[in-house]
Parts: C-alpha cells; sequence; structure tokens
C-alpha cells in the first residue's frame, strides 16, 4: 500500500522548484487501522519506515520531503494535484453523500499560513518567495569614454585667428600666411589640452551591466502595479519608463492583467520570471534586449485564489534618459497562457 501510494503522487502530484520537477522522498508513513488491539499486536512485523496504530477509522498519514540546494533558497514551488478520485462530488461511504470537489491546502512559510484549494478548475498553485528586498537597483549610466585628440592650444588660436585674417584683408594675404604658419610652428610645443570628440560621446554598456539594467527597470514595471492608485501606478511606471511610452504600456500590462472569466477581476501580478534573456545592438548609448519571461496572476474570486500563468515575449529598446536609463521602445513578439502542470 506504501510503495503503490508513493508511485500515485510521484506520477500525479508533481511539484516543481524554480521550474524543475523534485521527485518526493517518503520520510513517514503512518496506518492509522480500525482492528482491535489485540488483532495489531499478533500481526506481522510492519515494514521498515511503517507505523501501526488502531483507530476507529482507517487513515494513512504519509510525509514527503522535496529537497533543494542549501544554498540556493526557492523563489517559486509549483504544486499540482489532478488525482481525479480526489475530485468525485459523492462520498465513499455507505450512505452517499454530496460533497464539494474541493482538496484544501494549509501552506506555512516563515511563521505564515497560507489557505488554498485544489479543484478541477485549478488544479495547480504557484507560490512565490516574498519580494522583501523590491526590485533589482538600475546601474546608473556611466560616463561615457569619448574618443580623445590632443590639440595645441596657442597654435589653435593663431591659426584661427590668421584664417579670419585671410578672409578680411583683401592686400597682403601672402604676409599674414606667413605669419599664422610660423606662429604655429613656433608655439605648437606649447599649452597642449585634450579635447574630446563630440561624436564619439555615446556609448552602450557592455552585456553584463545591459543585463542588469533590464532586470531592474522590468522589475519595476511591473512592481508599479501594485499601487493602490492609478496616479500611483504612473509615478512608478516613470522610473523606468520613457514619457511617450507610458500610456501604450500601462494600457497593455493593465490589459493582459484583466481576468476576463473573472468578469473583468485584475489580478495582482504575484511573480515575474524571466526565462531567457540576450543582449542586441543598437545605435549610440542605446542597446535592445530581447526577453522571454513568465508571469503569475492571482486575484481572490469567491473565496478562492484563481491563478493564471502567461509567457511573453519581446524586444525592449533602452537608452539613456537625463542621468537614468529608461525603456524608450517595446516590441510585443509573442504571447501565451501556460497550462497548469
Amino acid at each position: 500500500l506504501r510503495d503503490a501510494l508513493l508511485r500515485t503522487f510521484e506520477a500525479h502530484n508533481p511539484v516543481r522548484i524554480d521550474g524543475v520537477r523534485v521527485a518526493p522522498e517518503l520520510r513517514s508513513t503512518t496506518l492509522l487501522i480500525n482492528l482491535p488491539h489485540d488483532a495489531l499486536e499478533t500481526a506481522s512485523a510492519a515494514a521498515e519506515g511503517i507505523t501501526l496504530h488502531a483507530s476507529n477509522d482507517t487513515v494513512v498519514r504519509m510525509v514527503f520531503g522535496y529537497p533543494f540546494a542549501a544554498d540556493a533558497l526557492p523563489k517559486r514551488i509549483d504544486m499540482t494535484w489532478d488525482l481525479e478520485s480526489a475530485y468525485t462530488t459523492i462520498s465513499p461511504d455507505v450512505v452517499a453523500e454530496p460533497r464539494l470537489p474541493r482538496v484544501p491546502v494549509s501552506f506555512l512559510h516563515d511563521g505564515r499560513w497560507q489557505k488554498f484549494a485544489f479543484s478541477p478548475e485549478e488544479p495547480q498553485h504557484i507560490w512565490h518567495a516574498p519580494r522583501t528586498l523590491g526590485p533589482p537597483p538600475v546601474p546608473a549610466p556611466r560616463a561615457a569614454q569619448p574618443a580623445m585628440v590632443r590639440v595645441p592650444l596657442i597654435a589653435a588660436i593663431i591659426l584661427g585667428v590668421g584664417l579670419i585674417a585671410l578672409i578680411v584683408v583683401r592686400g597682403r594675404r601672402a604676409i599674414v600666411a606667413a605669419l599664422m604658419i610660423v606662429g604655429a610652428a613656433l608655439t605648437w610645443p606649447l599649452s597642449p589640452m585634450d579635447v574630446a570628440l563630440p561624436w564619439t560621446a555615446a556609448s552602450a554598456p557592455d552585456a553584463p551591466e545591459a543585463r542588469a539594467i533590464f532586470e531592474g527597470l522590468h522589475a519595476r514595471i511591473y512592481r508599479a502595479f501594485d499601487q493602490d492608485s492609478e496616479p500611483a501606478i504612473y509615478d512608478a511606471l516613470a522610473e523606468a519608463v520613457d514619457g511617450p511610452l507610458l500610456e501604450w504600456l500601462y494600457t497593455r500590462i493593465y490589459t493582459d492583467l484583466v481576468m476576463r472569466e473573472q468578469g473583468g477581476a485584475v489580478a495582482k501580478a504575484q511573480g515575474v520570471d524571466v526565462q531567457q534573456l540576450a543582449v542586441l545592438p543598437g545605435e549610440g548609448s542605446a542597446f535592445k534586449v530581447r526577453a522571454t519571461w513568465q508571469v503569475t496572476g492571482t486575484v481572490t474570486h469567491w473565496g478562492h485564489a484563481h491563478q493564471r500563468v502567461n509567457t511573453y515575449t519581446a524586444v525592449y529598446t533602452i537608452d539613456r534618459r537625463e542621468a537614468a536609463w529608461k525603456v524608450v521602445a517595446v516590441e510585443p513578439i509573442s504571447q501565451q497562457r501556460s497550462p497548469p502542470g
């Protein structure tokens, strides 16, 4: 019985930690059996890891463990309960009694209980680690390193004045030209000055810095919708998005979070997981990022938490705006609703 139940859980109740399916480790099995005490005393010895007790009912209690690396605390845990027999609407008692097709769950993390229920319509629950530290910081634009050229200041002044004199003076241009050349030659070593070439001042960040910039801005975009009012959402978005893009991005994300099947209720972005990210070249100081990410939205409706997972792919263009990086353009590529499991 123990081994059969273990195989059933492995097949029908997958658990994924940060996207990786983890096999359950059976920690203990307790059988509460509706038999007299003397029957248990004369019964053959239980298999290793099984405890027998007498009870008014017959119940099996199994404890499973799902291990993960100690140096990488989980950010997301997907739990699915797809046993069809668990959702029967008729109790297996001698006298059939209707019951709700729900499997209640109590989830404890860091001293806080979270209650939800599996059902045929919602057989999956996704837990995300609390976001206590806020979005990652966005690196400020570093001072560009433009190409430098060394200019002899005094000689440059003499040449400039001489050129003006050649244009203004009608006669004796040969004398003016000679004086200009001799003066520039004599003062060439004096007062050298490094001058930046203006067309080389704008430069894009390298790939690691570009990734950090995008991740910080992308997290801020979704965190903005945690605000309670539309003006507050716009103000938060403005920290990551260029002005002309604000209205379009607000409308796009708000529409994606509206859960049509729940009467237009707006879901909170409970989890945003970037799955793929590639830095693409841009122009000047701008750069592009092609990203694929998954958004888990959750809304409370009729006493239970309804969840939906959408996967998006888009190309973001990021550029300098004054003393900060901002998203200046978004090119959507694909969007799909991910099935549970």
